[in-house]
């Protein structure tokens, strides 16, 4: 009997180290599926299938000559967002919780013949302590704005995440992944899904970088010293 019950723990054992290597290669394969789509200007742009749904996410990656507090004011002055933020032609924060977290309504221009978009977003601003990284995070939520005539987004995820370097730059990854709603056809999806991140990322950078930049602050924000 004590035999028959070693073997089985054997048996057991051997099992699980081979569902933890599988799990293990799932996962690496899950996590390298990214393909690079984009690469110029200083922006790449990758782009991987997700299970379940027809539109692809994506994630673009630049450095920026600047500091973070300017690219989190930025992100907080919403008015400004049609000048950079790709297919925004408007946004404006409906709700501030506090310094680092508030509710924010974009509404991006489709071209004809797709309705415009619309879409509340709940974001979190958060600030690693010892690397100074800043995860500035992105989920759709119902309510808070009346139904404008378009067509809301209810299911969107993503974030910003900036990495301070030395010398003064940061590292950007802008990554998402959304589900538009309603009957978009599939070159318009695509189509976005490249140009939101190269030209949003391409348009910050520009704008960070140009002489006429001023540097901002902010007092719960750490900068790398």
């Amino acid at each position: 009997m004590e035999h028959l019950f070693s073997k089985n723990i054997n048996i057991i054992t051997k099992l699980f180290l081979v569902y933890m290597v599988l799990f293990s290669l799932k996962t690496q394969a899950y996590s390298q599926s990214w393909k690079v789509k984009e690469f110029k200007n200083g922006v790449t742009v990758y782009t991987r299938s997700i299970a379940g749904s027809d539109v692809e996410e994506f994630k673009g990656e630049t450095t920026v000559k600047t500091n973070l507090g300017s690219l989190l004011n930025i992100f907080e002055d919403f008015k400004n967002y049609p000048n950079w933020a790709y297919n925004c032609s408007y946004a404006e924060r409906v709700k501030k919780v506090s310094a680092n977290e508030g509710y924010a309504y974009n509404l991006l221009e489709m071209s004809w013949p797709v309705t415009n978009r619309d879409v509340v977003i709940h974001y979190v601003i958060k600030q690693d302590p010892q690397t100074k990284v800043v995860l500035l995070t992105l989920n759709a939520v119902n309510g808070f704005v009346p139904d404008k005539g378009n067509v809301r987004m209810t299911n969107l995820k993503g974030f910003y995440q900036f990495t301070p370097k030395p010398n003064g730059y940061v590292h950007i990854v802008y990554q998402a992944h959304s589900d538009p709603g309603g009957y978009v056809p599939s070159s318009v999806v695509n189509a976005f899904v490249y140009d939101a991140p190269y030209y949003t990322l391409l348009n910050l950078k520009k704008k960070v970088e140009s002489p006429g930049f001023v540097k901002s602050y902010r007092k719960e924000i750490q900068e790398l010293q």
